[in-house]
């Protein structure tokens, strides 16, 4: 399937679940229309990259990973076991976005600056309120927030590393933390209205804007 003819069929896909969580209160139709957006990112990606490349095959992991914890958290009790699946994700995002790194030229400024700004990002959005977390949860939330925050700050540096391949890059890893903020905002400190949209919405489009970017850019090793 052609990346355009994907491209309409995978944000059909994401309004089709935000319209189903504004107006259905079923659970089973409301888990089966979000496992659609990963699902169906990760059969485009196996038809069209594969598991040829390594970072293909990885990236594709990743994939299953957040798959795998969208399908745990389905279920509240299986949230620490939703959140270790989503650290081995962002882990592995991580290693694909390194790699990429790691062969540009301009990588130190893009890594020094992409860090700096993901220590601040935690300094200013988990610290303040990590105090208001069940104490059981602390450090599991701690360690993933350093993990969804490294990520970022690899995006930032690819972004400002080279500007034309990896523009929307930092956009779509921003919105990726920005949908995990507002999901542990409505978990642990107020519930607010449409909470599940708004988390969901940017998570679609975080998910959608990486894998677009990687596209692009992952070629045969």
């Amino acid at each position: 399937m052609h990346y355009t003819s994907f491209r309409k069929i995978y944000f059909v896909l994401v309004f089709l679940h935000l319209a189903t969580l504004y107006v259905n209160d079923n659970t089973n139709i409301i888990g089966i229309s979000k496992l659609l957006i990963v699902g169906s990112l990760i059969a485009w990606w196996m038809h069209k990259k594969g598991f040829i490349i390594s970072l293909s095959r990885i990236y594709g992991f990743g994939l299953v990973f957040c798959f795998i914890g969208d399908l745990l958290l389905l279920q509240s009790d299986f949230f620490l076991f939703g959140l270790f699946s989503f650290l081995v994700a962002q882990l592995l995002y991580s290693y694909v976005f390194l790699k990429k790194l790691y062969a540009l030229e301009s990588k130190k400024l893009g890594l020094i600056v992409g860090i700096s700004t993901s220590i601040l990002l935690l300094v200013l959005l988990l610290l303040p309120r990590i105090d208001l977390v069940d104490p059981l949860l602390r450090i599991p939330i701690f360690f993933y927030s350093i993990c969804i925050l490294f990520m970022f700050a690899l995006a930032i540096s690819l972004t400002i590393a080279n500007w034309s391949n990896w523009k929307w890059l930092a956009i779509s890893a921003l919105l990726f933390v920005f949908s995990d903020v507002l999901l542990a905002w409505s978990m642990f400190i107020h519930e607010f209205n449409y909470q599940s949209i708004y988390i969901m919405g940017t998570y679609g489009l975080a998910q959608f804007g990486i894998m677009r970017s990687l596209n692009l850019t992952l070629l045969p090793d």
